[in-house]
């Protein structure tokens, strides 16, 4: 289990780093073994596929979370339940999608809602493996603002964007409120 929960201890700014000396093409461990077995040396941080990369590199940081919510949810099933659904002859596929399913339900909620409202404040992993990335492919709303405010000196615009980052995410988190209240009645 330690070793699994190993890349979500490590600060997301050093995983950006590690990301980008493995995956550099030319220096990199990844495509040099990819050039000497296949004979072909993919350029990972390029503009054809930097967004997959950075997509790939954020699914391993935080698939450790998300493993020990459903862990943990999956195992606070009452034993009773399963040991019931086994003496009715229950099979392991139809246990899991009648039963353990839909109780681990509020934890998968939970886990795609704070992966959700993560995804609004990315920006130490990916500015550190590809900045804006190639022609701006990368650009999170963080960095959006980060560069117009602090590197180009735009505050009005950085402002603006901060807002509709602000208004967007309250929508969301608000709508998603309104969701539970109705569901729970």
């Amino acid at each position: 289990m330690a070793i699994l929960i190993i890349p979500m201890i490590v600060a997301p700014a050093m995983m950006g780093l590690m990301y980008r000396l493995v995956l550099h093409e030319f220096a990199g461990t990844v495509p040099h073994y990819f050039y000497s077995w296949l004979g072909w040396s993919p350029s990972f941080l390029g503009p054809k596929n930097v967004f997959a990369t950075v997509v790939v590199a954020e699914t391993f940081q935080w698939t450790p979370f998300a493993f020990l919510l459903f862990m943990t949810a999956f195992q606070a099933i009452p034993q009773e339940m399963r040991e019931a659904a086994a003496v009715d002859g229950t099979r392991p596929w139809r246990l899991f999608w009648k039963l353990e399913l839909p109780l681990m339900m509020p934890t998968v909620f939970v886990a795609v809602f704070v992966r959700f409202i993560d995804g609004f404040r990315v920006f130490d992993n990916i500015y550190t493996l590809v900045g804006a990335g190639p022609g701006g492919s990368t650009t999170s709303m963080s960095i959006y603002i980060y560069e117009t405010f602090l590197r180009r000196g735009e505050i009005g615009k950085s402002m603006a964007a901060a807002i509709l980052l602000f208004a967007s995410a309250f929508i969301v988190l608000s709508v998603a409120q309104f969701l539970l209240r109705r569901a729970s009645r």
